[in-house]
């Protein structure tokens, strides 16, 4: 199942951690030990948060061409088809940070879901 698919768990999980994250960061930041694991913290959480615009990309595409019945179309061309529609709703004035919000959840919680699978498996 994608990402479209289960967007009700996934945006919980996402705005857990999207929420969550700073908020345990600022107070690990207080000790000495917890500064340096802080500052990687960060570091993760803001690199996955800049890679939930690409996530949700790809499942968008894939989702589209899914519903087209063209699987068979290179994936390279499914991320763009959902990085474009991605982009346009980000860039739409006065509601484009509503899109940005939600595309950041979801893919937060994506990474979430895709860290919990890994350690099941």
């Amino acid at each position: 199942r994608t990402i479209i698919e289960k967007n009700i768990k996934l945006s919980g999980y996402g705005t857990l951690f999207l929420f969550a994250t700073p908020i345990i960061v600022l107070f690990l930041m207080i000790s000495l030990i917890g500064l340096p694991i802080a500052i990687i913290t960060l570091i993760i959480w803001g690199l996955i948060l800049y890679l939930s615009k690409i996530a949700v990309a790809m499942a968008l595409g894939d989702y589209i061409f899914r519903k087209l019945n063209k699987q068979k179309i290179h994936a390279y061309i499914r991320i763009l088809v959902g990085l474009i529609i991605v982009c346009v709703f980000v860039r739409i004035p006065y509601i484009g940070w509503v899109f940005s919000l939600l595309i950041a959840i979801l893919g937060m919680g994506t990474f979430y879901e895709l860290t919990l699978n890994r350690k099941n498996k």
